[in-house]
């Protein structure tokens, strides 16, 4: 009272049989009192339960600065519910690999020094599915490069009183 408000909320659960690629539609019609029926747009998902693909693309055979620009494709087909991010991973002198970050775009910085790298990433889509398989290494060799910026996180943050208080 005294407009009134409200909202619908309804959800959808396909059955177990429902093949990727297939599209559900639905809408809604909303009838409060005796007021005039309210329909809703047309709501269409898609199902996807394949997962999304990644190519890396070429590096340079070597490269002499620090950051190093590590780029790639991600593709979720033609049915699928899009990629939302792909994380990277990279080997420094043929260790193991770990993670250097995730971006929702097709690049990332990397901060390097000298060594060979190589680089691959996986991607996940908007429906949870991760890629399954390791596409094809990017490498590059890094020689040259005379530092780089270290960059240590702290682990607390606190703020306190500024005397005298510029503000006042």
């Amino acid at each position: 009272p005294p407009q009134g408000e409200g909202y619908v909320i309804f959800s959808v659960q396909p059955k177990s049989t429902v093949a990727s690629g297939t599209r559900l539609k639905n809408r809604a019609t909303i009838t409060f009192d005796l007021n005039k029926p309210i329909p809703t747009n047309e709501v269409v998902n898609a199902i996807d339960f394949a997962p999304p693909t990644t190519v890396m693309k070429a590096l340079p055979t070597s490269a002499n600065k620090s950051p190093l620009a590590v780029r790639w494709q991600s593709s979720d087909g033609t049915t699928g519910a899009g990629v939302k991010s792909v994380t990277i991973y990279a080997s420094k002198d043929g260790g193991p690999y770990y993670t250097v970050g995730s971006s929702s775009v097709d690049s990332i910085m990397v901060p390097v020094t000298n060594g060979d790298y190589k680089f691959y990433g996986l991607a996940v889509d908007n429906v949870g599915n991760v890629e399954a398989v390791r596409p094809t290494v990017s490498s590059v060799k890094v020689a040259s490069v005379v530092s780089v910026e270290s960059r240590e996180i702290p682990l607390e943050f606190s703020l306190d009183q500024n005397y005298p208080n510029p503000f006042n």
